[in-house]
């Protein structure tokens, strides 16, 4: 739950930021000082330092107040891997939300589309009783190796104490992959799209956008 709550408060940050910045004409001042891809990628790294912040902040007091009441706790020795998920995973949807952003014109628009990304990364939280339960069945470890649900996979599985080192190391050089070709497409429509005004985007155009 941290892992999703962080994950999605930066990225919803990002969302409303670049169409906040395009409504507003922000941006057009912000590109004659700066490339597009800068900007992009100088959004996704400070709202993802923040995210950081606010999870290793959620971390320190849940882990506090479980030592204190003498709770059941994740170990020190998986905050590592925490860490690589939640990196990987915001990255993962940071690039989604950023050109997403250059999708709509008004904050509702964009929070009804981002509504079915979040239901995505809900599944693990949602069937998390039976992935805790069957941590080594054929659909825990299929699910694990689909990059959405990764890092919210691998942090479940991690916590039943189930995973071996090499499934960590494939899963996160699987998140690494997919975050640099999702980083790459959506730096194609985010250089297209952020000035573009009055008009719908269509799957077609994205597509087009993307092949170039």
């Amino acid at each position: 739950m941290i892992l999703f709550a962080t994950i999605f408060m930066s990225g919803q940050l990002l969302l409303r930021s670049v169409i906040e910045e395009r409504t507003s004409r922000t941006i057009e001042i912000l590109l004659s000082s700066v490339t597009p891809d800068e900007l992009m990628r100088g959004k996704i790294l400070g709202l993802g330092a923040l995210g950081l912040t606010q999870m290793v902040f959620y971390l320190i007091l849940g882990l506090s107040a479980t030592h204190y009441k003498g709770w059941a706790a994740i170990e020190f020795s998986q905050i590592p891997t925490f860490m690589i998920y939640f990196t990987t995973g915001y990255l993962f949807y940071a690039s989604i939300f950023a050109a997403m952003g250059t999708f709509f014109t008004s904050e509702q628009e964009a929070q009804q589309s981002s509504g079915v990304i979040s239901i995505i990364a809900m599944l693990p939280i949602i069937f998390a009783s039976y992935f805790i339960t069957n941590p080594g069945s054929s659909f825990t470890i299929i699910s694990s190796y689909i990059p959405p649900l990764t890092p919210f996979m691998m942090i479940i599985r991690v916590g039943t104490g189930t995973v071996e080192l090499p499934e960590i190391v494939y899963t996160t050089t699987l998140m690494i992959l997919s975050c640099a070709a999702l980083l790459k497409l959506s730096g194609k429509i985010f250089r297209t799209a952020i000035l573009l005004y009055g008009k719908k985007v269509t799957i077609k155009e994205i597509v087009k956008w993307a092949r170039t």
